[in-house]
């Protein structure tokens, strides 16, 4: 198996992006996103939406109508003659057949019910250590994507998928752990006219490095997801034991890193960056609550509002799946 590609990582904190050589122009700042990540809380595992009528001008009233008004009269009084000469004819009226005896016995009998599909087979779950078939094979049935193949291609599928949540759920960034995410290109800054030489915004084309993550992620059928979750629970339980504290929930921390990521805002305004006090050649959010926000949250934030919306609503559409159980 060839190794990872070691393009760029989505997950690197903000702050932490080494600046490149190749600057496009003088007003445009080229950085790339691979300065290691602080070690805090890295896991050390095993990977085997009335009308008003206008007036009408009338002529000036010259007396009542009567040729009108006797021309109505006439004819009312022949509209009565002919409704009582209607009315007092002998009609004969066809006698009624009776129905047959028992046709109104019971009523019909309703269609019978369609059976209920039987439930889905459960999923037979081999041991841990010996469990990326059976994910990835199932992953794959919800996400039919060239890409999700790639991703899935790695080894220790269920470990990692529980490394990443309990990063998340912390709020530190799994870069560590998913390098394959990474996106093609760097990340870029660009002047705007009139701003001062230090400021700058998030060149719109940042965002776009990230659309095939979005798509992936958007591609999923949340209750089928759920119902994997569900069914690989036994794993993810085992796995999660093997990092967590004794009696934690990965339920809990499933839900935890999906509220973190929900908390991020999602800014359609240019994001202006400054670069950053303490360290050389790189950037932190003028905006003191964007740059206040977690590693795991100020990710989510560069892949711009439309992926974040997709994401987001992705990962409300799960949790709703999951309930309370």
């Amino acid at each position: 198996m060839s190794s990872p590609p070691t393009e760029p990582d989505p997950f690197a904190p903000f702050d932490e992006i080494e600046e490149i050589d190749d600057v496009p122009s003088s007003n445009t700042d080229a950085f790339s996103d691979d300065l290691p990540l602080h070690e805090h809380g890295e896991h050390d595992f095993p990977l085997a939406g009335n009308v008003s009528t206008p007036a009408i001008d009338r002529p000036a009233n010259r007396g009542f109508p009567i040729v009108p008004i006797v021309v109505v009269t006439l004819l009312v009084a022949m509209a009565a003659g002919v409704g009582w000469w209607w009315a007092s004819r002998d009609v004969v009226e066809p006698e009624a057949e009776e129905p047959p005896i028992g046709s109104y016995a019971r009523p019909p009998a309703p269609a019978p019910a369609e059976p209920e599909p039987p439930p889905p087979p459960a999923l037979v779950l081999p041991a841990l250590d010996e469990s990326d078939e059976v994910v990835r094979r199932e992953t794959l049935a919800l996400i039919d994507h060239p890409t999700a193949a790639e991703w899935l291609a790695r080894p220790d599928l269920v470990r990692r998928f529980v490394a990443t949540i309990d990063s998340v759920a912390r709020g530190d960034s799994p870069r560590k752990i998913v390098p394959f995410l990474a996106p093609e290109g760097g990340f870029r800054a660009i002047s705007r006219p009139g701003a001062s030489s230090d400021t700058r915004v998030i060149d719109p084309s940042s965002y776009n490095r990230y659309d095939t993550l979005a798509t992936v992620v958007g591609r999923a059928n949340p209750a089928a997801v759920a119902f994997l979750y569900r069914g690989l629970s036994p794993l993810l339980d085992q796995a999660y034991g093997e990092i967590a504290p004794p009696g934690a929930s990965f339920d809990d921390r499933l839900r935890t890193a999906i509220d973190e990521l929900l908390a991020v805002p999602v800014r359609r305004a240019p994001i202006h960056v400054v670069p950053h006090p303490k360290t050389a050649n790189t950037w932190a959010y003028a905006d003191p609550a964007l740059e206040s926000l977690t590693p795991a949250q100020r990710h989510l934030l560069r892949m711009g509002p439309e992926n974040i919306e997709r994401i987001q609503d992705q990962l409300r559409s799960i949790r709703d799946q999951l309930g309370d159980d």
